[in-house]
């Protein structure tokens, strides 16, 4: 055989036309046109986030149960200004000053990413991002308990404070658990939970930093005990 040869099925294809493959009708066409357009583009699997493995049910419990036992909390351990210890318990409320920031980061980038995005359904990062806000305003206040009851924590706004605070991981944990309703609703949700965050926060800032709404002199005044 010459090298110049063409095998017989590649042959076929130019000497006997009458064996070609038929051609498509029109009909034909636009249906594969159709079908291909509306195939997705990506055939990867939605990666998985804790709201679409959990039920609805799960979720409101996650998002109630912790929030009422800081409730509890808040009443069977009182501020009276006894300083209590024991000195693991004291060491665990300072802590509060430090896990605080964190809330105050997240809960504000979440809102945020939601306007700038603007997508009927939020995506992986923002559902991890709410779940995480809600999770460290909690151990926030949490800690928090801790600090006013064992450390001896006593000074005017303190109820304010403690109660917003809690009130800010409610709604926190309420941002979260309405991550499957429409947009608008999502970014209510989400920007209430930042205002009440913002103000608790103001108000027990105002006690280590002095109001931040005045000039140093005076806020350093109005920072002592």
């Amino acid at each position: 055989r010459l090298a110049h040869e063409k095998p017989a099925a590649i042959r076929g294809l130019f000497l006997r036309p009458n064996h070609r493959r038929p051609a498509l009708s029109k009909k034909r066409k636009d249906a594969l046109t159709f079908d291909h357009l509306a195939a997705p583009t990506d055939a990867s699997p939605p990666a998985m986030s804790l709201p679409h493995i959990l039920t609805k049910h799960a979720r409101l419990w996650l998002a109630l149960v912790p929030n009422l036992l800081l409730v509890a909390l808040a009443f069977l351990w009182p501020h009276d200004g006894e300083d209590r210890g024991p000195a693991l318990l004291s060491i665990a409320g300072h802590q509060h000053f430090i896990l605080l920031h964190f809330p105050v980061a997240i809960l504000m980038l979440v809102p945020f990413f939601e306007i700038w995005d603007r997508h009927s359904e939020p995506s992986p990062t923002l559902r991890r991002l709410s779940l995480l806000g809600a999770a460290s305003i909690w151990a926030t206040c949490l800690f928090g308990l801790i600090e006013a009851h064992f450390n001896g924590g006593e000074y005017a706004g303190l109820d304010q404070h403690l109660w917003l605070g809690i009130a800010a991981s409610f709604a926190a944990a309420a941002a979260w658990f309405l991550l499957a309703q429409p947009w608008r609703v999502r970014v209510v949700a989400q920007i209430a939970a930042v205002i009440v965050m913002t103000v608790a926060a103001h108000i027990g800032g105002a006690k280590v930093h002095g109001d931040l709404f005045k000039p140093n002199k005076e806020s350093q005044k109005s920072a002592q005990p």
